[in-house]
């Protein structure tokens, strides 16, 4: 197995770095804004996503001629299309899988023989609607449920005393890209802003990736709660994983996922998780959750504060809860034993 990547440093001896020119650098960007009106989108051009994906391709292309790779894997969908018209153009031999997590349209799906969607509800949904092949299946991202888990109070304490996080105090966390659209971060102002009125000793601690408009919702944030709120951009992994074991409550403001890496990272911590009730987000923490119509304002606040001013025990149950499904749904023995599974059904087709 080999692990091909646009970016990084070579951590082990399966993973080698195909350098890409990634979606948030300057010349790609300037690339994208000169071609893009020219009808850029026809030639991988018309997006810093598009173009970050041509030129991994091309770089890649090389690696793949030569029938060493029979099989490949990956969920980005633009590859994934390049790999399958490279193969139809007898460029590369390895079968291609999609890992469906980006919401393609059903025209788009039914072009790829091997589709690996990431919940059973996305595949049941597609189907209902005619879009499917017997040779798809559901099989989750993994969460290495070792890594990411509950700690004790104590521990607690001490990483919000090193992240300068109030100790004592309800710590609602939200992981998310800082944007609108989708993560619902603006909604969320307003709801923590309601809820500031009930409990004014609690904070709510955001950490995602910077967008285009993070700037500005930041300074909304700030300027709306002040000091109930702080925000974490552009964590490292292991930064964010203390962020989780140092809360008590994740909230998730989106109101549709396909399968949320953050949601299976926070169950797996062991958090109780206050989310919009979509079955993709019940299926990910089940009982782990608590479900509402995120749609209708006010009712993130009240949510909060009824698990807020509740017996802490009953948050306690309910991670506990969440924790139970991510071990058994999402840890990398159970994931992975499935992928496996399907890799072979693939290569015997």
């Amino acid at each position: 197995n080999v692990f091909f990547k646009g970016a990084g440093k070579v951590e082990n001896d399966r993973e080698v770095v195909v350098k890409t020119l990634r979606r948030t650098s300057l010349v790609n960007r300037l690339i994208v804004k000169i071609c893009a009106p020219l009808g850029g989108w026809r030639y991988g051009l018309g997006s810093p996503i598009q173009l970050e994906q041509l030129v991994f391709y091309r770089r890649l292309l090389p690696y793949l001629q030569g029938g060493s790779f029979p099989l490949l894997h990956t969920q980005e969908f633009p590859l994934a299309r390049y790999l399958e018209r490279a193969r139809g153009k007898g460029l590369i031999a390895g079968r291609c899988i999609l890992g469906h997590g980006t919401n393609e349209s059903d025209h788009d799906l039914m072009q790829f023989e091997f589709v690996q969607h990431l919940t059973p509800v996305e595949l049941e949904e597609r189907k209902t609607r005619g879009c499917f092949r017997p040779t798809w299946t559901a099989i989750p991202n993994f969460v290495d449920t070792d890594v990411y888990r509950p700690v004790d109070s104590e521990a607690k304490r001490k990483i919000r005393r090193k992240l300068g996080l109030p100790e004592a105090s309800p710590l609602v966390l939200t992981v998310a890209a800082i944007k609108r659209d989708h993560k619902r971060i603006d909604r969320l102002i307003d709801e923590m802003v309601e809820l500031q009125r009930t409990l004014p000793a609690c904070t709510w601690v955001v950490a995602g990736g910077r967008e285009p408009d993070s700037d500005g919702i930041i300074r909304e944030a700030q300027t709306k709660i002040g000091a109930g709120v702080r925000f974490f951009v552009n964590l490292s992994p292991d930064q964010v994983l203390r962020l989780y074991q140092s809360a008590d409550i994740f909230l998730l403001g989106s109101l549709r996922e396909m399968c949320p890496i953050a949601l299976m990272e926070a169950a797996s911590c062991g958090l109780s998780c206050l989310l919009h009730d979509h079955p993709v987000l019940r299926y990910i923490a089940g009982e782990g959750g608590v479900y509402i119509n995120m749609a209708e304002r006010g009712t993130v606040a009240g949510a909060l504060a009824d698990m807020l001013v509740g017996p802490a025990e009953h948050i306690r149950i309910v991670g506990a809860k969440a924790r139970q499904k991510a071990v058994g749904l999402f840890s990398p023995e159970v994931v992975l034993s499935q992928t496996i599974d399907y890799y072979r059904f693939v290569l015997e087709q």
